[in-house]
């Protein structure tokens, strides 16, 4: 997906934009991995400890599954 192309095509203020979006600390993890050059688990701990004021954990779900036959 290009979501500045998304962004654009919207009209909306950014903040308005970044709030119907989900961001996968472990997907930011990975970039900024790869744009700084650094094993993954330390990327990850980068962003734990960058983020950690601003992580809220929520409850896990459940949900039903198809079993597949």
């Amino acid at each position: 997906m290009d979501i500045e192309a998304a962004f654009a095509r919207t009209g909306i203020p950014p903040a308005d934009f970044l709030t119907a979006c989900k961001l996968s600390l472990p997907k930011l993890g990975d970039a900024i991995a790869k744009a700084r050059s650094l094993p993954k688990k330390v990327a990850a701990a980068e962003v734990e400890t960058t983020l950690a004021d601003l992580i809220m954990e929520r409850p896990p779900s459940m949900a039903l599954i198809s079993a597949g036959e």
